[in-house]
């Protein structure tokens, strides 16, 4: 027998609970649109809550090209039309608000989308209705531009012009806003087994943990001069997020060259101790190559190890070999800057000499 619910009086509204559950769902929804990132190998910085709900920078490391995502996030199931986005009451209407967020601003000109993401099909004279897609302002119906050009410019002062008209985008979102944990959750597993294989993994951790790295923190209120302190204490970078997802997988360097490695510590003249050492920055290093990175730093990678592999002297009759064949990459790795920091105590030279060694062994 069921007991009547005592508590089914209708509740007073409840506006922290709904500021709640929307900024979840921000968070939410950054994970989600950083794993598609990270599908395509590009390098970005994600934030939450700074200048827009989700904010996307195109490159870590900043320079006048550094081009700018900003994204609206309206979590309520409703159909938007070119009247609604633009109607104001006591404040300014959704896209007067999304437009004065970047209007005069220093990174004006640097913003590449300008975008509302809205849950529900939005009801412009052609219907959007595909998930995930952009659709442009200057791609919408003469109609829908002239009634929300003519809103803007009556609310703002402020014409829409070509800048805007290709910055402006709409999209409806696949990420549902009552299971948005639950999808994230599968869409981490599927990025795995696409990228890795048939590895285990945890997904719940691996959620809960960026979900953490993305959450704004009470230092993040903060305003910093420099670009790097601003990615460092309120962004999450790409790299940071796909050694996330690997550090939570159960994956490792081939057993067989940790054996090898470890066997030949007398002929590199490294201790047991140094040798423990060692592997643990090999790992850092193997997860550093397995890592969604830029493309053009792959590639820079790829062509350095296929250029050097001829070069070093490796003859496995040699007593010396494997000492001469480390030094001599030693020297050449540490000048690629990019790499420096995972060789302490020859690491990557290591890995790389044995994983050939390893590698001519099995052909």
């Amino acid at each position: 027998m069921q007991n009547p619910n005592i508590l089914n009086d209708e509740e007073r509204e409840n506006k922290g609970l709904d500021t709640s559950l929307r900024f979840e769902y921000q968070i939410d929804w950054a994970i989600y649109h950083a794993l598609d990132k990270l599908n395509k190998k590009q390098e970005f910085v994600a934030f939450v809550e700074f200048h827009e709900d989700v904010l996307f920078a195109n490159s870590c490391t900043y320079s006048p090209t550094t081009k700018f995502e900003l994204f609206q996030i309206k979590t309520t199931y409703k159909s938007y039309t070119p009247r609604s986005i633009t109607s104001t009451g006591s404040t300014n209407s959704t896209l007067g608000k999304m437009i004065l967020g970047v209007k005069d601003k220093s990174f004006e000109n640097q913003v590449d989308k300008l975008c509302l993401l809205c849950l529900e099909d939005i009801n412009f004279s052609n219907k959007i209705k595909d998930i995930d897609k952009d659709y442009k302002f200057s791609e919408l119906h003469e109609n829908d531009k002239k009634v929300i050009s003519t809103a803007i410019s009556n609310e703002l002062n402020f014409t829409i012009n070509a800048q805007y008209e290709d910055m402006i985008v709409f999209r409806k979102t696949g990420l549902k806003l009552d299971d948005s944990d639950s999808q994230i959750k599968h869409k981490i597993y599927d990025f795995i087994e696409n990228h890795y294989g048939d590895v285990g993994s945890r997904p719940r951790e691996i959620y809960r943990l960026l979900k953490d790295d993305l959450r704004p923190k009470s230092k993040h209120k903060n305003r910093y001069e420099y670009w790097e302190d601003c990615v460092k204490h309120r962004g999450l970078e790409s790299k940071k997020i796909s050694e996330d997802i690997l550090n939570k997988t159960d994956q490792d360097i081939d057993q067989k060259l940790e054996k090898l490695i470890t066997v030949n510590s007398q002929n590199l003249k490294k201790t047991e101790s140094q040798i423990q050492r060692i592997l643990n920055k090999i790992r850092a290093y193997y997860l550093f190559k397995m890592c969604i990175k830029p493309a053009a730093l792959q590639t820079e990678l790829d062509t350095f190890l296929e250029n050097i592999r001829p070069q070093i002297p490796l003859d496995i009759d040699e007593e010396n070999t494997y000492k001469m064949a480390v030094d001599f990459l030693d020297q050449k790795v540490n000048e690629m800057i990019f790499l420096k920091e995972y060789n302490r105590l020859q690491a990557v030279a290591i890995y790389e000499v044995f994983r050939m060694i390893l590698d001519d062994e099995q052909f």
